[in-house]
């Protein structure tokens, strides 16, 4: 409708997708009823409705204030890879979650981790193995089958997520299983 774009760079990607998609669907509906489902979704019908005080968090919605691409700076395995704009609402929320919950610098530290992680994984996986296993032992300069680095963005968004819920958790218990 009548909405400014996003003018953050990632945000911005991301509306556009999400704006294309939901049009494209739209299209394939009836005329009358694709005509009220894209009324049901323009934001002047919620222009007035009471909202709670304070400020927005990132989990109910990423924004400009939340400076996505000054975060993600630099980051570019990290920015093309597990937050493209075409990836799940779920990576996403979890980005939002993380940025409510855990200090930005320290988010800043942890992603530039990842992304270490990511490059690592770019760079030493055997992308063309017959079986997709971990290479064998001081067989080259491989130290990741193509199965092992397919998992990886996933247990960095499990990871990401743990970490927000621990950092939000008013109490944390530890327990310690010895081996």
């Amino acid at each position: 409708a009548a909405a400014d774009a996003p003018s953050d760079a990632v945000l911005l990607d991301r509306w556009r997708l999400m704006r294309n998609y939901i049009l494209r669907r739209l299209s394939l509906l009836p005329r009358a009823v694709a005509r009220a489902a894209l009324a049901g979704l323009d934001p002047v019908r919620f222009r007035g409705l009471a909202r709670r005080e304070g400020e927005v968090k990132a989990i109910e919605g990423l924004q400009d204030k939340h400076a996505l691409s000054s975060l993600l700076e630099g980051l570019e395995e990290l920015r093309m890879g597990i937050f493209r704009c075409s990836m799940t609402g779920q990576a996403y929320r979890t980005l939002g979650h993380a940025l409510d919950a855990i200090p930005r610098e320290k988010l800043r530290v942890y992603l530039e981790c990842c992304e270490d992680l990511l490059e690592l994984l770019r760079d030493r996986t055997d992308w063309n193995s017959k079986d997709g296993q971990a290479p064998a032992p001081l067989s080259g300069s491989y130290l990741f089958g193509r199965e092992e680095a397919r998992r990886a963005p996933g247990a960095i968004l499990r990871s990401l997520q743990e970490l927000s819920a621990l950092a939000s958790a008013r109490r944390v218990k530890v327990a310690t299983v010895d081996n």
